[in-house]
């Protein structure tokens, strides 16, 4: 019934993508196969490295950083399905181009 629904609303076959994505994601706990990209600015550098949290609260994938540092201690940020534990975390930005970076269990970002 949630596929005719999503299929009325947003037109053929959306339904059942829709219902494929919650399977990849949720059951599977795999990454969807298409994921927005997120260019890292200049603004979160810090003397060149990025600090997870200021990444996390300026691209608007947390409000701030506070509330970032608390998902960050939480468990609730992957890069590439590895848990982020230190909420000081930073990373070269050749460490974090073409990764992909988990807040939740629904949002997921390609850094660029």
């Amino acid at each position: 019934m949630a596929c005719e629904v999503v299929d009325l609303y947003l037109g053929g076959g959306e339904g059942k993508a829709a219902e494929e994505r919650f399977f990849v994601v949720h059951r599977d706990r795999a990454f969807p196969g298409e994921v927005e990209e997120l260019k890292l600015s200049v603004d979160w550098d810090r003397g060149g490295t990025f600090w997870l949290a200021r990444v996390l609260s300026g691209s608007g994938l947390a409000s701030n950083k506070s509330s970032a540092r608390r998902l960050i201690e939480q468990g609730g940020v992957r890069l590439d399905g590895s848990p982020v534990t230190d909420p000081d975390a930073e990373f070269t930005r050749e460490e974090l181009i073409g990764r992909v970076l988990q807040v939740g269990r629904r949002r997921f970002v390609r850094l660029r």
